[in-house]
């Protein structure tokens, strides 16, 4: 019953997911990256059933590995989806367990995590997603509550379990690893001054243990991961700059990633009252400063984080979610401050205010997200209704038509130059989107070579600059 009474904000995000599954009938799938993860989550299944290798895989494998041993009870899409909304609801009690011992006494740590972050639209949009995001998070928070422990009870087996999930973070997503280091190396420097070997030699043994899984199912996984930093491309000229030219084709972003990067704590798609307490956090603070250990940490950890996407060429609002609970976390003074500063009814006023505004944001976003969603089951429902087994050219729904059941043959236009398309062939496309994205690369080119060599037929305008073709 005490838990119940402490924690019964949770209800919020478990009600609004299920209206959202069951309402919206809304699985998760959006997006290449959603349908990549589905396709190899089957992969892995198969793989512990019979044997058969899963193939190559781009990303870190433990969400798909970890949904894949769900999917036994659940099916894989409500797996992929699952992971992700369990992983979100226990980040949630674990922050509330973070505030609730960094600030004791408080009584306001949960209408803080419900303001900050369960009403958060891009944070709480991503815990519907078959996305890593989620369980990164989830792996990155459990490292760091396991250090809090450490660094108060002084017992190794926390050290132990830091380790293992700081390894499982690295490979749910790679950069989640940013997060930890700062932790991290803290650990190093308290061995080194102890001379406490044993410990450190175990540590590192688990972490590797804790890698296991990436190597077994990738064994080029550091070929891959090596490659992955090469295309990030990283440079410090990159803050300045909103236009890039990159293997994603020719992007352009309304602002240049020095303001892009402070979207965690400004943006209205995180946190809409962000610019305010980060207010009442200078103006208000205690002088001189005092910040604990672990708050000098978390400040280092989102500033490395932050600084590391400054520096890539490319904008990415997902980029954000593993940051966003260390963001919250650091800014629970500013709130603290304002519950002290302002008046009860104002402060009640701005609170459900600010909850109606990203309440009303999220409905702005999920709509794009699931207009995008729907459109992807019209353009595989048109497929699965029209009669033939020509192949269908297409690019940036492959992986879409797989899942959805498209059993005719598919060919990307993105990995080869074609010099001949089948008669008949059904062609995918969206003019609008990639005739600057794609200019001069294989999906324009193989665009131009169809229009100069056949007669294209259009069969179905979907919306949003999507259409089907015949190539006759």
């Amino acid at each position: 019953m005490k838990f119940i009474l402490k924690y019964y904000w949770l209800l919020v995000p478990v009600l609004c997911f299920l209206g959202i599954r069951f309402g919206f009938d809304f699985d998760g799938l959006y997006g290449q990256d959603s349908y990549e993860y589905h396709r190899f989550t089957d992969a892995v299944q198969n793989y512990l059933l019979t044997g058969e290798h899963p193939g190559a895989f781009f990303w870190p494998v433990n969400y798909p590995l970890v949904a894949s041993l769900m999917s036994f009870l659940t099916g894989t899409s409500w797996a992929l989806q699952l992971v992700s909304f369990c992983s979100f609801t226990i980040v949630l009690f674990l922050l509330k367990r973070i505030l609730d011992s960094e600030y004791p006494n408080n009584r306001i740590s949960s209408s803080y995590v419900l303001i900050t972050t369960v009403l958060s639209p891009y944070f709480f949009r991503a815990s519907l997603l078959q996305m890593s995001d989620m369980l990164a998070t989830l792996f990155v928070l459990l490292a760091i509550v396991n250090w809090r422990k450490y660094n108060t009870t002084n017992k190794n087996q926390y050290v132990y379990v830091f380790a293992a999930m700081a390894a499982l973070a690295f490979f749910t997503r790679y950069v989640a690893i940013l997060l930890l280091i700062p932790f991290g190396v803290h650990l190093l420097i308290h061995f080194w001054k102890g001379k406490a070997v044993k410990p450190f030699l175990i540590s590192v043994v688990i972490f590797v243990l804790a890698c296991l899984p990436q190597f077994i199912f990738q064994t080029d996984s550091i070929q891959d991961y090596t490659y992955q930093l090469t295309i990030l491309d990283w440079d410090i000229a990159n803050f300045f700059q909103s236009r890039f030219s990159t293997n994603n084709g020719q992007l352009t972003h309304p602002f240049i990633n020095l303001m892009y990067v402070f979207s965690p704590l400004l943006h209205p798609g995180y946190l809409l009252s962000g610019i305010g307490l980060v207010f009442f956090m200078i103006r208000y603070h205690s002088k001189p400063l005092r910040l604990s250990l672990f708050q000098k940490l978390l400040w280092i950890s989102v500033i490395t984080y932050l600084f590391f996407l400054g520096g890539i060429p490319t904008q990415n609002m997902r980029f954000f979610i593993t940051v966003f609970p260390l963001v919250v976390i650091v800014l629970f003074n500013g709130y603290k401050l304002a519950v002290e500063k302002l008046s009860q009814k104002l402060f009640v006023i701005s609170f459900i205010i600010a909850a109606l505004l990203q309440i009303t944001y999220f409905s702005i976003s999920f709509s794009k997200l699931y207009a995008r969603h729907q459109l992807e089951k019209s353009i595989s429902n048109y497929i699965l209704e029209t009669s033939g087994d020509t192949p269908v050219y297409c690019f940036a729904v492959e992986g879409m038509l797989q899942t959805r059941g498209i059993n005719r043959p598919i060919k990307s236009l993105y990995y080869e130059q074609f010099n001949d398309f089948e008669s008949g062939a059904l062609l995918v496309f969206n003019l609008e989107q990639f005739e600057y994205q794609w200019k001069d690369e294989n999906p324009m080119i193989n665009w131009n070579r169809i229009q100069e060599n056949h007669q294209v037929i259009e069969m179905q305008d979907l919306g949003q600059g999507w259409k089907i073709y015949r190539i006759e």
